[in-house]
């Protein structure tokens, strides 16, 4: 069975492969071309359609899902998890909207506007549109009901071991000091290089940097020990890659070029993507520390759950016909 430390930095080789050849072409480049269009609003409800990106492979997992019964238990974590995801999309939009985002086109959404809060200037009545809150809750239920279907069907085959055996074993949960201290470093070093760096916008904070690695390290601090060895390293791979593909497109060839929305410069580090009309890089970040959460979050509750159905004699646990590489399904016997 493989090591889920090393599966970890495999996945982290992977993304070097594929960072630093597109870092070392992007940084080439030393001029953006500007979008020429004769139309005021050339992308009319472009935001609104663009959700699709999201909402129909969520309805095909959803299919999926309601014509394979058999994987109640994850269906129920993924539940749960979803939930989860729903609030604090909704709430982190309506906290940090604000402060991070400006939408330059309204022409490009509906027009339904929520409020957000300013946490300099109170409530901002009719800023947020609704395509935004949409935008993190319908990417975040894709990122976990991908993750879901890798893990139960596309690469079942893979799972590091049978949740069955692991049923038996109580989660350890800890508090990750490593991870702290990685994520806290970070941030100093994102603070030393926004007031410092050679770039134009060393005034503010890189509070979106911030809160990116914050997003990702609180629910490593406290379950990554307790889920590495149930997460299917495989379909996370599979997922984030999905994910950077949808943030390439939309982001980088159309929300940015035709002001769907775009980024408050002081908010962040100031590392700008220069080709990819002065992206931050955070917004490359974004997914990995979005999708972390949610997938440490249904491991645990996956096992939790086949804990509970050992218990109340829902499942048997054999230990038999578990093999490293090749575990049966989750569900046998239920």
């Amino acid at each position: 069975m493989e090591h889920p430390d090393r599966s970890l930095r495999i996945i982290w080789a992977m993304l070097a492969c594929l960072i630093v050849p597109v870092t070392l072409t992007l940084l080439s480049i030393d001029e953006v071309t500007e979008i020429v269009t004769k139309e005021d609003d050339p992308t009319p409800y472009g935001y609104t359609w663009s959700l699709t990106i999201f909402l129909i492979p969520l309805i095909a997992i959803a299919i999926w899902f309601a014509t394979n019964r058999q994987y109640k238990i994850e269906a129920k974590a993924f539940m749960l998890t979803a939930g989860g995801v729903l609030v604090m999309g909704t709430v982190l939009d309506i906290m940090f909207g604000y402060l991070f985002f400006r939408f330059p086109d309204p022409h490009s959404a509906l027009g339904i506007w929520l409020p957000a809060f300013g946490w300099t200037d109170g409530w901002v009545w009719g800023y947020l549109p609704i395509e935004e809150f949409l935008f993190y809750i319908l990417g975040g239920l894709v990122m976990t009901s991908l993750y879901v279907w890798g893990d139960t069907y596309w690469f079942n085959r893979y799972s590091q071991q049978n949740h069955k055996i692991l049923a038996a074993i109580a989660p350890r949960f800890s508090f990750h000091v490593p991870t702290a201290l990685i994520g806290f470093v970070a941030i100093g070093v994102a603070w030393l290089y926004k007031k410092y760096g050679n770039h134009p916008y060393n005034e503010g904070f890189p509070g979106y940097f911030a809160f990116l690695v914050l997003m990702a390290i609180l629910p490593t601090m406290s379950l990554y020990k307790a889920a590495k060895d149930m997460i299917n390293w495989r379909a996370f791979a599979f997922m984030y890659s999905y994910m950077l593909l949808v943030s390439l497109m939309w982001e980088a060839t159309l929300a940015l070029q035709y002001g769907w929305w775009n980024y408050k410069t002081e908010q962040m580090m100031g590392l700008m993507i220069k080709p990819w009309w002065d992206l931050p890089v955070e917004a490359v970040m974004l997914w990995f520390a979005a999708a972390w959460g949610p997938v440490v979050t249904y491991s645990v509750l996956r096992v939790k759950f086949h804990q509970k159905a050992v218990k109340l004699g829902l499942i048997k646990v054999n230990t038999a016909k578990a093999e490293p590489n090749n575990p049966p399904n989750s569900n046998d016997g239920d």
